[in-house]
């Protein structure tokens, strides 16, 4: 379990394979540069979804973190408000 700002984030595993398919179909090149901390990994990669969807993805806080060690991946996903109908936006960095 790990800090940041204004929650606490739990660090889950994930198996990339398991996201092969948003993988092809959501393609970026996007380069975030160094990443020092998860605060600074949300702060960074936030940035990358309201782009391309708009402030609203700040609705999607907290974001959950999920780390694939084997090749040093991290996952964050949004999570959605009870009741409301959707997708949650995930980015792998």
């Amino acid at each position: 379990m790990i800090r940041g700002k204004d929650n606490t984030h739990d660090i889950i595993p994930f198996d990339i394979k398991d996201f092969q398919n948003e993988i092809d179909e959501f393609p970026s090149s996007d380069n975030i540069g160094p990443v020092n901390s998860v605060d600074d990994l949300l702060d960074k990669a936030e940035r990358i979804p309201i782009r391309v969807y708009g402030e609203e993805i700040k609705n999607e806080k907290p974001f959950e973190v999920s780390h694939y060690g084997k090749h040093e991946i991290w996952m964050i996903c949004g999570t959605l408000t009870p009741g409301y109908e959707g997708g949650a936006v995930n980015i792998l960095v």
